[in-house]
């Protein structure tokens, strides 16, 4: 399955490798440990492309803030349903 935003944009995400490397971090530090996530809003659409602990300071470049990318902090826990979630659009 594919999400097709409004303007006829097909989205779709493969986040694979994105849970199995916060699953890992899961069982490292539990579900409650809070990540900096890279988040890209297109077309209404929100998008988890990434995250970083907290105490890591990636910069956004400005490319990546003219096309709609934003950090966002939340727990792992909350985080997984989401990769969970873009990683099933894929089929």
């Amino acid at each position: 399955m594919s999400v097709i935003t409004s303007s006829g944009q097909v989205i779709q995400y493969d986040a694979e490798d994105l849970i199995i490397r916060l699953k890992e971090d899961i069982k490292k530090y539990g579900f409650g440990k809070r990540v900096r996530v890279w988040c890209w809003d297109t077309d209404g659409i929100v998008l988890y492309l990434n995250y970083n602990y907290i105490e890591e300071e990636p910069m956004l470049r400005d490319i990546d803030i003219e096309h709609g990318v934003y950090f966002k902090k939340m727990a792992m826990g909350e985080l997984l349903p989401l990769f969970e979630k873009e990683n099933a659009i894929l089929y």
